[in-house]
């Protein structure tokens, strides 16, 4: 849902397809987060020349970061072989992990010295945006382009954008997808020198619990490593475990 609705965008950057043998959500830009082939479904039969021909369509679009799920019933069962022989590497990522938002503890959300407010224009979107890219050590030069894939798709529901200032700087970032019936949590990030501090918590929490005012009661995320202890401590805990096939320089 998260992707369909990143799909709606208008930027000019955004190559988003629904179709009977795939469904992808691109961008070109140098991270895999914002390049994800979802669904596939290829017979037996062309699945060597279909997965050909969209692999070099995809460089011809300068799309070299991509990640490739493999879904339960993703077509034929053995895709996972075929990616492999095409270039692609498998990688078991981030646990999938989810909380009861009516156990959450609140105080988690107060850092001496840090305000997190809402994006509300496009020139705090920028600003979130640099930070964002800082954060998760990606290329600056990337920033518009992030920001007008976000711009069309607004400030509120269903996508929230959250800005955390620490001695009034702008340090974190953090974001709130409402879809499913459940709340999602993305994009925490925050500056290396702003770390250890309990800012990437409280960036996690405030939206968690302005999403259990608005009635959700199940909270959801991919952690990373770093992140992992931090949300166990909120209270979530692992239930799956993404894995995908991973194209990238």
């Amino acid at each position: 849902a998260y992707y369909d609705t990143l799909g709606r965008s208008t930027a000019a950057i955004v190559d988003y397809q629904d179709g009977p043998e795939f469904k992808w959500l691109l961008t070109g830009l140098s991270t895999t987060f914002f390049n994800n082939i979802m669904h596939t479904r290829l017979s037996e039969d062309t699945v060597e020349q279909r997965l050909r021909e969209t692999l070099d369509a995809f460089a011809a679009k300068q799309v070299r970061h991509l990640s490739w799920w493999v879904e339960a019933d993703a077509q034929p069962a053995q895709l996972g072989g075929y990616l492999e022989a095409h270039g692609l590497t498998y990688t078991e990522g981030m646990p999938a992990m989810a909380a009861d938002l009516g156990q959450l503890d609140p105080t988690l959300a107060d850092v001496p010295g840090l305000t997190i407010e809402h994006v509300a224009n496009k020139e705090g979107l920028r600003q979130w945006t640099d930070t964002l890219l800082t954060g998760f050590d990606l290329s600056l030069d990337e920033s518009e382009d992030c920001c007008e894939l976000y711009l069309p798709l607004g400030f509120d529901q269903p996508l929230r954008h959250y800005a955390g200032y620490l001695d009034g700087r702008l340090v974190a970032t953090s974001q709130l997808f409402l879809g499913e019936g459940v709340a999602g949590l993305y994009c925490v990030a925050t500056l290396p020198e702003a770390r250890r501090r309990g800012v990437g918590a409280a960036m996690s929490m405030t939206p968690m619990l302005e999403a259990r005012e608005l009635g959700y009661r199940i909270g959801i995320l991919q952690a990373s490593s770093l992140g992992a202890a931090v949300y166990g401590r909120m209270g979530f805990r692992k239930h799956a475990q993404f894995s995908h096939y991973y194209l990238a320089p």
